[in-house]
């Protein structure tokens, strides 16, 4: 029922821009972004609900080339990590249209985040390293 309410709240947010009182919203930033032949924005936001599998996010590609939200997963959670997925199409920096699949894990100790941008069907990769807060 869970994942149920979650796609309510996430309808009502896409609609009406308000959040659900239990979301967690991670807001990051990704320092070394300029290196990723533009697979990985600077900034990224992902908001859940703390046990759902769901997350949507947020950045400067969704909103170029999406619809302002992307559905993801939360991948794993545990104590010390958080894991998200989700997969997007872009235009490179060399004009190529590619879907990317993304992997975003954040470190709740440290607050670090690591992510991995890979190209499917093409096998590149793209990493990224930043911080994220609440």
């Amino acid at each position: 029922m869970k994942p149920l309410t979650f796609a309510a709240a996430t309808l009502a947010l896409i609609v009406g821009g308000v959040a659900p009182a239990s979301a967690l919203i991670l807001k990051c930033n990704v320092s070394n972004a300029g290196s990723s032949k533009g697979w990985i924005a600077d900034s990224i936001e992902i908001e859940y609900e703390d046990g759902s599998e769901l997350a949507m996010v947020s950045d400067q590609l969704i909103l170029k080339y999406g619809s302002g939200i992307a559905i993801g997963r939360v991948k794993s959670d545990n104590s010390t990590r958080t894991t998200f997925v989700w997969e997007q199409r872009i235009k490179d920096t060399s004009l190529q249209n590619a879907t990317i699949e993304y992997r975003l894990n954040y470190e709740k100790k440290d607050h670090q985040l690591s992510m991995t941008a890979k190209a499917m069907g093409i096998g590149r990769t793209a990493t990224g390293k930043g911080s994220c807060t609440f």
